[in-house]
C-alpha cells in the first residue's frame, strides 16, 4: 500500500521565508497497480483552463476478470455504500468487455438496488472545494439475461451525484430486443456528461440505481457504466489566507476520511512508505509586510567596500501536522516523515536560511 501525500507548499514573498504550508494536504492511499484512467478524457487536450481529473480504475479493469459470466467481487478504487476500504462485495455486478456489448470493447459495471447502501462511489483524487469538475460516462440498459424483455423496454434509471452538486436523474436508451435468459448486448450511448461544482476536497462521486425492485431481478438487472473520466478547472487560489491560519490538513484511505493522525503515524512507519508531492497548482507566494531584520552597510561610492557582514534570514515552517510527524521544525534525528518529505520536495521541512547579502 502506498499512501501519496499531496503538499500545498508556500513560500513567502518578502525575505522568500520557506513555510511549508500543509493545507488539506495528507491524501489518497491506493495501491500502486492502480493508475489513473484518464488518458482520453475531454479536455485533456487543451480545453482552456481544463486538467484532467485522476479518475482510479475508471475503465474498471482491474482487478482483472475472466470473460463468461458476471463477477461480484470488489473493483479498484471503488467503494459500494460506505467509503470504508476499497470496495464491498457483491456491491456492482461487473462484465469483462467481451460480454458487455460495449462497442469499444470496454468492461462495464451494473449497478444493482436503489438505495444508498450500493451506491457506487470514488473520490476524485487532485480536487478541491469550488473546482467545476465535468465527468463523463457511457450508460446501458442491463444485459443480464435475468432482465426481462419489459425490464429494459423503457429504459432504466439511475443517479449520479458529484459532491456540491445536484442528484442528476438519468434514464438509459431503451432496449426492445433483449430476451429472457439471454445474455444481451446492450444499447450503450456514449459520452454522457454531468457537471457539478465541488463542495469539498476530494469529492465524492456515486451513482446509484433507481430500479425498483420488481424490475430488478433481485438486484440481478441493473443499468451499466462504463469508462468513466472527468476534467476540472480548479478555483483560483485564495491568497488571502494568512500562512498561519492555512486550512487543515486531511487525509484519506482509499475513498474513506481517517484522522490525519493515523496517516502520520502510518508514515513514519517505514522511511519510504509515503510519498510527497507539490501541488504546483497550490504553491503560491505569501507577500508580507517589510520588516528590520538588521542593519548592514551599503557601498554608495566608487570606493572599495571594506566592511562586509553576513546577514541571514530564516522563517519557521508552517503548518498543523501533530508533533509525531516532525514537521514543522525538525530536532535531532528526523522522522521519518520529514524525510519524506525532504525526499519528494527537495526541501527541509524546516527551511533553509537565506543566502549571506551584504
Amino acid at each position: 500500500m502506498e499512501i501519496i501525500v499531496n503538499i500545498v507548499q508556500t513560500r513567502a514573498g518578502i525575505g522568500m521565508v520557506p513555510a511549508a504550508g500543509l493545507a488539506a494536504a495528507l491524501c489518497l492511499g491506493m495501491p500502486a497497480a492502480v493508475q489513473p484512467a484518464y488518458a482520453d478524457a475531454p479536455g485533456s487536450s487543451g480545453s482552456a483552463g481544463s486538467r484532467p481529473v485522476a479518475v482510479v480504475n475508471g475503465d474498471f479493469a482491474l482487478p482483472a476478470i475472466p470473460a463468461g459470466s458476471v463477477n461480484w467481487g470488489p473493483v479498484q478504487g471503488w467503494s459500494v455504500g460506505s467509503t470504508a476500504g476499497s470496495g464491498t462485495a457483491a456491491g456492482v455486478g461487473r462484465y469483462a468487455g467481451a460480454d458487455s456489448g460495449h462497442p469499444d470493447g470496454k468492461t462495464a459495471v451494473m449497478l444493482r438496488f436503489p438505495a444508498a447502501a450500493y451506491g457506487f462511489k470514488q473520490r476524485l483524487r487532485g480536487v478541491r472545494a469550488g473546482a467545476q469538475v465535468t465527468v463523463t460516462f457511457d450508460d446501458s440498459p442491463g444485459i443480464a439475461a435475468a432482465c426481462t424483455p419489459a425490464s429494459v423496454a423503457q429504459g432504466q434509471s439511475y443517479t449520479v451525484e458529484g459532491a456540491g452538486g445536484e442528484v442528476s436523474e438519468r434514464t438509459t436508451a431503451p432496449d426492445p430486443d433483449k430476451k429472457l435468459n439471454t445474455l444481451g448486448k446492450g444499447v450503450w450511448r456514449t459520452g454522457q456528461t454531468y457537471t457539478f461544482t465541488a463542495s469539498e476536497h476530494e469529492p465524492l462521486l456515486t451513482f446509484t440505481s433507481k430500479v425498483p425492485a420488481p424490475a430488478n431481478a433481485n438486484g440481478n438487472c441493473g443499468p451499466m457504466i462504463a469508462g468513466v473520466r472527468a476534467v476540472q478547472v480548479p478555483p483560483p487560489v485564495d491568497k488571502t489566507i494568512p500562512k498561519t491560519a492555512l486550512p487543515p490538513s486531511q487525509a484519506f484511505y482509499g475513498n474513506d476520511a481517517r484522522p490525519v493522525t493515523e496517516a502520520v503515524n502510518y508514515c513514519n512507519g517505514a522511511p519510504g512508505r509515503c510519498v510527497f508531492t507539490p501541488e504546483k497548482e497550490y504553491s503560491y507566494a505569501y507577500y508580507e509586510p517589510a520588516q528590520i531584520n538588521g542593519d548592514t552597510y551599503i557601498n554608495c561610492t566608487r570606493n572599495a567596500l571594506t566592511r562586509t557582514r553576513p546577514v541571514t534570514f530564516a522563517g519557521r515552517s508552517y503548518g498543523d501536522l501533530p508533533a509525531g510527524a516532525g514537521l514543522p521544525g525538525t530536532t535531532g534525528t528526523p522522522s521519518a516523515m520529514a524525510q519524506q518529505f525532504t525526499a519528494g520536495t527537495a526541501t527541509n521541512p524546516r527551511g533553509p536560511p537565506r543566502a549571506p547579502t551584504r
